[in-house]
């Protein structure tokens, strides 16, 4: 992609820390959820040049019912977001998928029973918002 700024083709700096968009939460039906902004940025000045929202809705069905009436209440903490990248296929058929994993636990503040969590999902590049 041309950068406005630099005016040349640059290759996208990657390691940029996604936004959080939607706090991480935990569902009746022991669903773990959070969005994130994605953006790659110009190499080169850093730039914005494409964002995407990333959805991630992950199954924790192994999660016992809280000691207490009021039901759970977690806390996160404890778990960390980074940026991913992975390919599909070789040469000039090359897809690149940009996304976001996360990890770490999350902890009841009423019963103390802490979950592990490890979530991730990312979209193709062509998929991302131009934002110039």
């Amino acid at each position: 992609m041309r950068c406005p700024s630099c005016n040349k083709f640059v290759p996208f700096d990657t390691e940029v820390d996604p936004e959080e968009e939607d706090e991480p939460s935990i569902d009746d039906n022991n669903h773990f959820h959070a969005s994130y902004t994605r953006t790659l940025t110009c190499e080169e000045c850093g730039d914005d040049l494409k964002s995407a929202l990333i959805e991630i809705d992950e199954d924790l069905s192994d999660i016992p019912d809280c000691s207490t009436e009021e039901g759970h209440a977690w806390d996160f903490d404890k778990v960390s977001v980074s940026p991913s990248t992975r390919y599909e296929g070789k040469g000039r058929g090359t897809r690149t998928f940009y996304g976001v994993e996360v990890s770490g636990e999350a902890k009841c503040s009423h019963c103390n029973h802490t979950m592990k969590i490890e979530a991730s999902n990312d979209e193709m590049a062509s998929a991302f918002d131009e934002l110039v």
